[in-house]
């Protein structure tokens, strides 16, 4: 009898063990990309950028996004997202459905005008933050948010 609820004991825990790393985030990795465009799944995934241009489609689920140093297109799409820019870089950021985090911060950056060239319309990240209750961090004088972002941290 006791041999049998050890056995129990220890399948359950098996099964409590395997379930639990089925419900951790599937990390993935853009530079494993070769096309810059890197695609989430629809569940909960942690997705990192590259020091280059991407192009990153969360899709469904609470994913964590750091989009990396490039000038990146961040989609967050379904879930409640944490989409974070990349340092000293110009991004735009798309929450979509769900109650989204975007950090926009570019502290330690100076961003240099260059006379004659982009003005401060092109310097600075984007973000437009869709459905839900939105908080976007981290921002300053060149970033540029849409109308239904519900709340706004400045640097």
């Amino acid at each position: 009898m006791k041999k049998m609820a050890l056995w129990l004991a220890a399948m359950l825990l098996a099964i409590l063990l395997a379930s639990g790393a089925a419900l951790a985030a599937n990390q993935i990795d853009c530079s494993n990309n070769p096309d810059a465009r890197c695609l989430g799944t629809l569940r909960n995934d942690e997705i990192k950028g590259t020091g280059a241009r991407d192009e990153i489609w969360a899709r469904a689920g609470n994913d964590v996004v750091n989009a990396g140093a490039g000038h990146d297109l961040v989609h967050g799409q379904r879930g409640a997202d944490l989409l974070r820019a990349g340092q000293c870089s110009n991004n735009r950021m798309f929450g979509g459905r769900g109650d989204d985090t975007i950090n926009v911060s570019d502290r330690n950056c100076s961003f240099v005008a260059v006379i004659g060239g982009p003005g401060p319309e092109d310097v600075g990240d984007k973000a437009d933050c869709g459905a839900g209750f939105d908080v976007v961090r981290g921002v300053n004088r060149y970033d540029r948010l849409t109308a239904d972002c519900e709340r706004i941290v400045r640097e």
